[in-house]
Protein backbone atom coordinates (compact mmCIF):
# COMPACT_ATOMS: atom_id res chain seq x y z
CA UNK A 1 0.00 0.00 0.00
CA UNK A 2 2.76 2.48 0.54
CA UNK A 3 5.07 1.53 -2.43
CA UNK A 4 1.91 3.10 -5.15
CA UNK A 5 1.97 6.11 -2.62
CA UNK A 6 5.39 6.91 -2.79
CA UNK A 7 5.39 6.87 -6.16
CA UNK A 8 2.67 9.50 -6.58
CA UNK A 9 4.61 11.84 -4.08
CA UNK A 10 7.98 11.35 -6.32
CA UNK A 11 6.19 11.90 -9.38
CA UNK A 12 4.79 14.74 -7.76
CA UNK A 13 7.91 16.48 -6.54
CA UNK A 14 9.51 15.85 -9.87
CA UNK A 15 6.75 17.91 -11.66
CA UNK A 16 6.87 20.50 -9.54
CA UNK A 17 10.94 21.00 -9.77
CA UNK A 18 10.95 20.48 -13.56
CA UNK A 19 7.54 23.53 -13.39
CA UNK A 20 10.05 25.51 -11.06
CA UNK A 21 13.42 25.16 -13.27
CA UNK A 22 10.31 26.44 -16.67
CA UNK A 23 9.38 29.33 -14.68
CA UNK A 24 12.92 30.37 -13.94
CA UNK A 25 13.98 29.79 -17.61
CA UNK A 26 10.71 31.75 -18.81
CA UNK A 27 11.69 34.62 -16.36
CA UNK A 28 15.56 34.75 -17.91
CA UNK A 29 13.69 34.63 -21.50
CA UNK A 30 11.66 37.25 -20.84
CA UNK A 31 14.35 39.50 -19.25
CA UNK A 32 16.24 39.00 -22.00
CA UNK A 33 13.52 40.16 -24.61
CA UNK A 34 12.36 42.55 -22.64
CA UNK A 35 16.13 44.10 -22.96
CA UNK A 36 16.07 43.63 -27.19
CA UNK A 37 12.93 44.76 -27.33
CA UNK A 38 13.76 48.11 -25.66
CA UNK A 39 16.98 48.02 -27.77
CA UNK A 40 15.36 47.32 -30.86
CA UNK A 41 14.17 50.57 -33.49
CA UNK A 42 11.02 52.21 -32.87
CA UNK A 43 8.61 50.24 -34.85
CA UNK A 44 9.85 46.89 -34.56
CA UNK A 45 7.50 44.38 -32.93
CA UNK A 46 9.59 41.27 -32.89
CA UNK A 47 11.78 39.89 -31.56
CA UNK A 48 13.88 36.33 -32.08
CA UNK A 49 14.91 33.33 -30.35
CA UNK A 50 17.67 31.22 -31.16
CA UNK A 51 17.99 32.06 -34.89
CA UNK A 52 20.57 33.01 -37.21
CA UNK A 53 19.00 36.57 -37.25
CA UNK A 54 17.63 36.35 -33.53
CA UNK A 55 18.44 39.15 -31.00
CA UNK A 56 18.46 36.61 -28.63
CA UNK A 57 20.09 32.95 -28.16
CA UNK A 58 19.11 29.98 -25.98
CA UNK A 59 22.52 30.48 -24.53
CA UNK A 60 21.79 33.29 -23.06
CA UNK A 61 18.96 32.31 -21.62
CA UNK A 62 20.72 29.38 -20.69
CA UNK A 63 23.39 31.69 -18.85
CA UNK A 64 21.00 34.00 -17.40
CA UNK A 65 18.78 31.22 -16.15
CA UNK A 66 21.60 28.92 -14.65
CA UNK A 67 20.55 26.04 -16.54
CA UNK A 68 21.69 23.90 -19.42
CA UNK A 69 21.49 25.07 -22.71
CA UNK A 70 20.61 21.81 -23.58
CA UNK A 71 17.06 21.39 -21.87
CA UNK A 72 15.76 24.45 -23.45
CA UNK A 73 13.80 23.83 -26.70
CA UNK A 74 11.72 25.79 -29.04
CA UNK A 75 11.46 29.64 -27.76
CA UNK A 76 8.38 31.45 -29.64
CA UNK A 77 7.79 35.62 -29.23
CA UNK A 78 5.03 37.23 -29.80
CA UNK A 79 4.57 41.12 -29.39
CA UNK A 80 7.99 40.88 -26.88
CA UNK A 81 6.52 38.38 -24.55
CA UNK A 82 7.68 34.45 -24.17
CA UNK A 83 4.37 32.60 -25.87
CA UNK A 84 5.83 29.23 -25.56
CA UNK A 85 8.89 27.54 -24.29
CA UNK A 86 9.93 24.10 -24.02
CA UNK A 87 11.93 22.94 -21.19
CA UNK A 88 13.42 18.99 -20.98
CA UNK A 89 15.05 17.19 -18.37
CA UNK A 90 15.57 13.77 -17.52
CA UNK A 91 13.42 12.67 -19.96
CA UNK A 92 10.19 15.09 -18.86
CA UNK A 93 8.88 18.18 -21.17
CA UNK A 94 7.42 21.17 -19.47
CA UNK A 95 5.68 23.77 -21.66
CA UNK A 96 4.84 26.91 -20.87
CA UNK A 97 2.15 28.74 -23.01
CA UNK A 98 1.26 32.32 -22.57
CA UNK A 99 -2.22 31.13 -23.54
CA UNK A 100 -2.92 27.66 -22.82
CA UNK A 101 -4.19 26.20 -26.29
CA UNK A 102 -8.18 24.79 -26.38
CA UNK A 103 -7.16 21.61 -26.32
CA UNK A 104 -5.39 21.82 -22.94
CA UNK A 105 -7.82 24.14 -21.20
CA UNK A 106 -8.08 22.85 -17.68
CA UNK A 107 -5.98 19.96 -18.17
CA UNK A 108 -2.22 21.55 -17.77
CA UNK A 109 -0.27 20.50 -14.92
CA UNK A 110 0.39 23.65 -13.18
CA UNK A 111 -1.54 26.54 -14.83
CA UNK A 112 0.39 27.61 -18.00
CA UNK A 113 2.93 24.93 -17.44
CA UNK A 114 2.30 21.51 -18.59
CA UNK A 115 4.53 18.83 -18.03
CA UNK A 116 4.73 15.35 -20.43
CA UNK A 117 6.35 12.09 -20.11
Amino acid sequence: LLIPALTGYIDKAKNKSIVAETRQTVMAAQTLVDEAYAKANVGADTVKVGTAEGNITTAQIAELAEVDVNNIGNVTVTNGKIATLEYTKSGKKCTYYATVPAELAGKTTDGNYNVEK
